[in-house]
C-alpha cells in the first residue's frame, strides 16, 4: 500500500522538541516525483502522462485484464498497439469534386463516366484520357485516377443534355492533388500506442478506426482517502459546523479527481487528531487491501500531526519534505 499525504498547511504552535519527521531531507519536486513513480508496478510510456492523476501506471500489482475499447478510459495499456492495416487502405478524395488523371487533362473538356460516393463505390469505373468521375469527400478514387479537382474549379458543359455531362477544368492539376494516399494517416505495422499509455477518449476513437475491438490494460488501483484534523467537518454530515471549524474540501476534491483512474474509491472520512482513530482507519485501509491511501493533513510539526510517526512504524517513508509552498511537509511511504 502506498500513502501520499497532501498537507498544505503548517502548525503555528511553538515546540521545544524535534520529532523524527523534522529530520527528513527536503527534496525538489521532480526528485520526489521520481521516487513515487519508481515504486509503481507499471511505468508510463509518456512522461507527460506520468504527471496526471492516473497516468503514471496501473494498480492491482500489475495485473492485466482485457476490456472493450469503449470501457478503457482511465486505464493504462498493457500491450503495444500497432496498426493492423494502412489508413487509408486506398487513395481517397479529400474534396467533393472530380477524379481524373493529372497533366494532359488539366485544361480540356472531360467526359463524366461515373461517380463514387463514400460508402457507395462503382469499382467498374476506369479513368483514362479525357474522362473523369464525380467523387465525394472520403470516397475512393476510381482506377486510373491520380488527382481530384474541386467542384469550384470546374465548369459544367452540356448541362441541358440527359445523362452524364462534360466538365471544363479551370486550373492546373498536379499528381496527388486533393488525395489522401495509402497509409498517409497510419501505415500497417506502425506503433500507435506503447504499453503504459494512459487511455483517453480520443484514443478510443483511434483504436476504433483501426478495427480494434478490445485491448489489454492494467487493472485500475483501489484507492482510499481520509482527512485529519479536529478543525474540519464533513460537508455531508448533519453535524453543525463549530465556530472555529471549516468544511473539509480536500477529501471531496481528491475523491472526485481519482474516480476516472480507480477501480473504486473508498472514502474513509475524517480521522480527527486522535492516535486511536488514525490507527483504526489505517487498519481499515490495509484490511481492504487498497493500493493507494491518500491522507490530508497531519504531517507537519505540531503535536497533533501523527501521520509520519504512524507511517514510520508501519513501513518505509521515502520522503517527508518537498521543496514547494504550500505543501512542504508532503510525505510518501510504502507499507
Amino acid at each position: 500500500m502506498r500513502n501520499t499525504n497532501t498537507n498544505t498547511s503548517s502548525s503555528s504552535s511553538y515546540h521545544s522538541y524535534q520529532k523524527p519527521a523534522a529530520l527528513y531531507t527536503m527534496l525538489p519536486v521532480d526528485e520526489a516525483l521520481k521516487l513515487v513513480l519508481a515504486e509503481l508496478p507499471v511505468k508510463s510510456s509518456d512522461s507527460k502522462d506520468s504527471r496526471g492523476a492516473g497516468g503514471a501506471g496501473g494498480g492491482g500489482g500489475g495485473e492485466t485484464i482485457v476490456r472493450p475499447i469503449h470501457e478503457t478510459i482511465g486505464y493504462v495499456l498493457a500491450e503495444q498497439v500497432r496498426a493492423p492495416v494502412d489508413i487509408p487502405d486506398k487513395p481517397v478524395s479529400i474534396m467533393d469534386g472530380f477524379a481524373l488523371q493529372s497533366g494532359e487533362n488539366a485544361a480540356g473538356l472531360l467526359s463524366i463516366v461515373g461517380e463514387n460516393r463514400a460508402g457507395n463505390v462503382d469499382e467498374s469505373i476506369r479513368i483514362g484520357k479525357g474522362t473523369a468521375a464525380y467523387v465525394t469527400t472520403g470516397s475512393p478514387l476510381p482506377s486510373g485516377a491520380d488527382a481530384v479537382v474541386m467542384i469550384e474549379d470546374t465548369e459544367e458543359v452540356d448541362a441541358e443534355l440527359p445523362g452524364f455531362k462534360r466538365i471544363k477544368v479551370a486550373t492546373e492539376i498536379h499528381p496527388g492533388q486533393h488525395v489522401r494516399q495509402v497509409g498517409s494517416d497510419m501505415e500497417k505495422g506502425e506503433v500507435i500506442f506503447d504499453s503504459g499509455k494512459l487511455l483517453e477518449a480520443v484514443d478510443v476513437g483511434m483504436l476504433a478506426s483501426l478495427g480494434i475491438r478490445s485491448v489489454k490494460v492494467f487493472k485500475k488501483p483501489l484507492a482510499a482517502f481520509m482527512s485529519t484534523g479536529d478543525e474540519v467537518v464533513d460537508i455531508q454530515s448533519s453535524k453543525e459546523k463549530g465556530k472555529h471549524q471549516i468544511f473539509d474540501a480536500n477529501r471531496p476534491i481528491l475523491c472526485a479527481a481519482a474516480q476516472p483512474y480507480c477501480e473504486r474509491v473508498i472514502d474513509l472520512g475524517i480521522a480527527g487528531d486522535t492516535q486511536e482513530r488514525l490507527e483504526s482507519l489505517f487498519q481499515k485501509a490495509m484490511a481492504d487491501k487498497v493500493d493507494v491511501l491518500v491522507t490530508s493533513g497531519g504531517v507537519s510539526m505540531g503535536d497533533s500531526d501523527l501521520i509520519k510517526p504512524i507511517l514510520e512504524s508501519k513501513g518505509k517513508v521515502h520522503f517527508g519534505k518537498v521543496k514547494m509552498k504550500p505543501g512542504k511537509p508532503l510525505t510518501f511511504a510504502t507499507i
